[in-house]
C-alpha cells in the first residue's frame, strides 16, 4: 500500500472498485488510510498490517499490484513467496501489474545506469549528501534481480509470461495474467 498513491488514483479513476491496502509498515497504512479518507474513500478500502503470506482474503481478486515492494524483499524465496501470495489471491486470468528496480549487478551497463538515474535525481535540486545516502540505500537495500529472473519468478508464481510496459533507467514495470 505505502502512502496509498495507486489505491487513490486507482479509486478515483474507477469509483466502483474496492482494494485492500496491504503493507508491513504500519505507519504507511496510516498515511493511505488517511489519504483515502481524504478523498471520501473510507468505505472502499480494507487494511491489512503484515505480509502478504499472512492475509486470507474472504473473496478472489480482479487484480493486484506490487509496486516498489519485491525489489526491497532481499531472499529470492520470499520474493517466490510474495508473487505467490498474490497469485493466490487471484481469480484466474486476474491481473497484476508489477513495478520495480531490476537489474544485473554484473553487467557492464548496470554502474552506467545507476549513475544516469541518480545524475537524473540530481538534476531535481537533490543534495550531493542525499545522493550519497540513496547510493547507499541502493547498496545495502535492494535486491537487483535480471528481468529475466523476475519473470520466473512470477511465472512460477503462475502467471503468464509478463510483459514490460514501461522502463525507465533501472525501474521497469511489467503486467502479467494468472494462469
Amino acid at each position: 500500500a505505502g502512502t496509498g498513491a495507486e489505491v487513490i488514483r486507482l479509486g478515483m479513476r474507477f469509483p466502483s472498485w474496492r482494494f485492500v491496502a496491504a503493507d508491513i509498515s504500519p505507519d504507511m497504512l496510516h498515511v493511505c488510510r488517511e489519504r483515502a479518507a481524504g478523498h471520501g474513500m473510507s468505505g472502499r478500502v480494507e487494511y491489512f498490517c503484515g505480509r502478504l503470506r499472512d492475509y486470507r482474503p474472504q473473496l478472489s481478486f480482479d487484480a493486484a499490484t506490487s509496486i516498489f515492494v519485491s525489489h526491497f524483499i532481499l531472499s529470492r524465496e520470499e520474493r517466490q513467496a510474495h508473487f505467490q501470495a498474490i497469485a493466490d489471491s487471484l481469480k484466474p486470468g486476474g491481473l497484476l501489474v508489477v513495478g520495480d528496480l531490476h537489474g544485473d549487478r554484473h553487467s557492464g551497463n548496470f554502474s552506467h545506469l545507476v549513475a544516469a538515474w541518480l545524475e537524473g535525481y540530481a538534476a531535481h535540486g537533490v543534495s550531493e549528501e542525499e545522493l550519497d545516502r540513496d547510493r547507499e540505500h541502493i547498496e545495502r537495500d535492494i535486491a537487483f534481480l535480471p528481468e529475466s529472473e523476475l519473470l520466473d519468478l512470477l511465472e512460477r508464481a503462475g502467471f503468464s509470461r509478463a510483459v514490460r510496459f514501461y522502463q525507465t533507467f533501472l525501474f521497469g514495470a511489467w503486467v502479467g495474467f494468472k494462469l
